[in-house]
């Protein structure tokens, strides 16, 4: 298979923070930064960037990516995709709900033309 098709079609919920797949990093996280659930960012600061910093690019989401994309591409493609930020994380829905059941990880160059909220 193509790269783009692959990267088009992830496995189902493989990029999904919440999927039960990660129940360990999510514990994990969600204990480091305080035991929040749902934190709302100008009360709870910014878990999403904290995830970012502290659990992202060689942990949690090369785990991701290489769960979403292994059934087409290398383990080291995978790998040098994360590591050169092809993948970022974004918010579901509203950014003022910083919560891992709202996060995906997706692609960086889709991210940055994907508006949600102005393309209903």
């Amino acid at each position: 298979a193509d790269a783009a098709n692959v990267i088009r079609n992830p496995k189902k919920g493989a990029l999904h923070m919440a999927d039960d797949r990660y129940a360990q990093e999510n514990e994990e996280a969600r204990a480091a930064f305080g035991g929040a659930r749902r934190s709302i960012r100008t009360w709870r600061d910014n878990f999403k960037g904290y995830l970012n910093e502290n659990f992202g690019y060689e942990g949690f989401f090369e785990k991701m990516a290489l769960n979403a994309f292994d059934y087409g591409l290398s383990e080291d493609t995978i790998k040098n995709l994360v590591k050169h930020r092809f993948f970022q994380t974004d918010h579901i829905l509203g950014t003022i709900c910083d919560d891992l059941e709202n996060f995906f990880l997706m692609p960086a160059p889709l991210n940055n033309r994907f508006d949600f909220q102005t393309r209903q």
